[in-house]
């Protein structure tokens, strides 16, 4: 079906005829609302995407500014935003936030211009119309105009390429197109399926070599230059963006601060994320690309326009005009398989799925138009099309004001207000610890991020030893360490810990400043003085997640009894939450009680879904228990949710060698010690389970490799850690 059919021309369709003059002006229009927006109300950034605003791309901009490049910062993200921050920095007196700031609406407002031009020439003026009315309320599109990040920035820059190349705009147009697709893989390195996907649309036209041949050029000029800089610098920082497929795959259920340092620790290229377990990247992958696409229509469409997205793309593949479009599409769509879903990942999809809903829309009219019907009930036809399209549209303009309002609101203003205060004390320079770098963006301070896995007793000298002075306590830190959570109390007093700050900025939110001291010589000592501050908390407290976390520290201070009476007394609403049923599985095996943990750990599983973490529990009871065939089984469960955890793999090996099935055994290990080549334990384990499968060969073969890759041969043979 061609949308310019004669039928279009029908009463039905006139409302979405707009021309390109006056398209324009809305865009332009809704560009200054955002930017008045911005300049007035957006005054703290927020904790998502502006996160890396001020803790990397800021800080590079000001760098390029300066003359200087740290290729630390291009470790996950290219050089491409940093560069504009820095160019647009002139227009504001040097001050690149304030730049980054106003330059998201304008991206955004080109992004809306491109997308109505590409709809325009894939599929007519109408659904272009459509398409940028549906994009200036669009939820995702206004929140990443106000947020500053890539996301504008890089949508812009593709959606522009992919319409040079579909419009035919000629050897010059190739060019441009060349120029925009490869500064967008420095913006943001999935925009790299724009390369073949051009190379594929242009190789089916006339002058397809020269055309091919100059976008090529085009592209590699950004590209090559970028590279050509960074040499001169020093050696480039591998790419790691390796790391987010492999949280994706191999990271299910693992938060990505621990997964870095844990699991992740064992890849070192995207080569060894999908070579470690190939099968299963395949058809996660597989999974995902149908899987994200369909919570698309729910989450990067609002649900509305979504129920005639999906019936629009499957007509976008049939109409010969939008191919070369719906091929960019499909592209983008693999590419993001294999990563973690995030909706704004996906934004270059947009306008595809909002051109479709369109084009649903305008294929129900023409079958409307076409139904016999009584004169009296013309009129209704002719406007039921456009009622439709401008609820959907109404609603999602109603969604997108709401969340911005929401997300102004929410924005964590108390990371502002402290570090005004701490600039006010004379702390610029000084460095502060902080699970997000706000408040030393504010403070003029250095931003020292929050460790993993440091007990609170530790802080202190880890801290020093950082050169961190300071440390920053909300609510995000509350959330994302709640090991910590009774530094949110005022008046603390703990070895280590001087409060210096604490205000209640408004009911639910609090900021707590700390400066971090001697550190306690006495750990004891220590545990003492926090399990009184952990009572104190309690009583203060009441809440089924307060009295969770003091159980869990009573748990870590090695007072099982304690946190199990603490996570009996929450009563019946603990009886519904799987994570006080974990925690009293941990209690109970404290104290001796197996069975009942067990069944504490089945109760969790029930109410919260199974993890690797209670396939693992449930397998060392058993193993306890002598239960030695149902444990192996549970931690094959463990290793099937998280392949990529030695922890799990290791205790499946020992299962099997209980069970005297040495040759399983073995292979388990081998397994571990891909993942961990250097671990001396886990080489002598599987060197001892092939001894006992009577395979010598290959016993003396992992003794020579662990030899060659410097473990120390007595080690080796007699079990001692030295040399490891």
């Amino acid at each position: 079906m061609a949308v310019e059919d004669p039928r279009a021309s029908g009463p039905s369709l006139q409302v979405w005829r707009l021309t390109s003059s006056r398209v324009a002006l809305l865009v332009s229009l809704w560009a200054v609302l955002l930017l008045v927006v911005v300049g007035l109300w957006h005054r703290t950034p927020l904790y998502t995407a502006e996160t890396d605003l001020i803790g990397e791309y800021v800080p590079a901009a000001q760098e390029l500014m300066s003359g200087h490049i740290d290729l630390a910062h291009y470790t996950f993200k290219g050089p491409g935003y940093p560069l504009m921050i820095a160019v647009a920095a002139r227009a504001f007196g040097g001050d690149a936030a304030l730049a980054a700031r106003f330059l998201s609406p304008i991206a955004a407002a080109l992004a809306v211009w491109a997308a109505y031009l590409l709809a325009s020439v894939s599929l007519g003026e109408r659904i272009g119309a459509f398409t940028a009315l549906a994009l200036i309320f669009s939820p995702i599109m206004v929140r990443y105009a106000i947020e500053a990040g890539t996301d504008a920035p890089a949508v812009a820059l593709m959606l522009l390429s992919t319409w040079l190349v579909v419009a035919r705009r000629g050897l010059l147009g190739m060019l441009a197109a060349g120029l925009l697709a490869g500064y967008a893989v420095l913006t943001r390195s999935n925009a790299v399926f724009l390369l073949p996907c051009a190379a594929a649309t242009l190789l089916v036209r006339a002058r397809r070599i020269s055309s091919v041949a100059i976008y090529a050029l085009g592209a590699a000029i950004p590209m090559v230059a970028w590279t050509v800089i960074a040499s001169r610098v020093g050696p480039s920082p591998p790419d790691r963006n390796y790391l987010n497929v492999a949280w994706e795959l191999y990271g299910r259920g693992v938060p990505w601060d621990t997964f870095q340092v844990t699991i992740g620790k064992q890849f070192h290229s995207m080569r060894d994320v999908f070579m470690f377990s190939p099968l299963r990247a395949i058809t996660h992958v597989a999974w995902n690309l149908v899987y994200f696409r369909v919570r698309d229509w729910g989450e990067l469409v609002t649900p509305l326009l979504g129920v005639f997205a999906f019936p629009g793309v499957v007509l976008m593949a049939r109409n010969p005009t939008a191919r070369a479009w719906s091929v960019h599409a499909a592209a983008c769509g693999v590419v993001l398989a294999a990563v973690f879903y995030n909706p704004r990942f996906g934004m270059y999809l947009l306008p595809f799925y909002l051109a479709s809903a369109g084009l649903a829309l305008t294929w129900c009219a023409f079958r409307l138009n076409s139904l016999p019907m009584q004169s009296k009930f013309r009129s209704l036809r002719a406007l039921a099309v456009p009622v439709v399209g401008a609820l959907a549209l109404g609603g999602s303009g109603t969604v997108a004001t709401t969340s911005a309002v929401n997300m102004l609101e929410n924005a964590p203003h108390e990371t502002r207000i402290a570090g005004q205060e701490l600039r006010s004390l004379g702390l610029s320079g000084q460095s502060i610890v902080a699970r997000k770098p706000h408040v030393a963006y504010y403070a003029g301070m250095k931003h020292v991020a929050f460790p993993d896995d440091i007990p609170l007793w530790r802080f202190p000298a880890w801290a020093r030893s950082t050169g961190a002075q300071y440390l920053f306590f909300s609510g995000v830190e509350q959330v994302m360490r709640p090991n910590f959570a009774v530094l949110a109390e005022s008046a603390l007093a703990l070895p280590g810990f001087e409060q210096v700050l604490w205000q209640r900025v408004d009911p639910t939110r609090f900021y707590a400043v700390y400066r971090l001291t001697e550190p306690a010589s006495d750990s004891a000592a220590f545990a003492a003085r926090y399990r009184d501050a952990l009572y104190v908390y309690d009583r203060h407290h009441p809440q089924i997640e307060s009295k969770l976390y003091v159980a869990v520290q009573l748990l870590e201070l090695g007072l099982p009894a304690d946190a199990l009476a603490r996570l009996d007394n929450i009563g019946v609403a603990g009886d519904r939450d799987p994570a006080v049923q974990r925690y009293r599985s941990i209690a109970l095996v404290g104290v001796g009680q197996w069975s009942e943990a067990a069944q504490a750990c089945s109760k969790s599983m029930a109410l919260g879904g199974p993890t690797a973490w209670h396939w693992g529990q449930l397998g060392r009871i058993g193993m306890h228990e002598g239960k030695l065939a149902a444990a192996e089984k549970c931690f094959e469960n463990a290793v099937s949710l998280e392949p990529a955890s030695v922890s799990y793999l290791e205790q499946l090996g020992l299962s099997r060698i209980a069970q005297r099935n040495f040759a399983g055994a073995a292979g388990t290990f081998e397994a571990c010690l891909r993942l961990s080549p250097n671990d001396l334990r886990l080489r002598r384990e599987a060197m001892g389970a092939w001894q006992l499968a009577g395979n010598g060969s290959r016993v003396q073969q992992l003794y020579t490799e662990g030899v060659q890759a410097g473990l120390a041969p007595a080690a080796l043979l007699n079990g001692s850690d030295a040399g490891h």
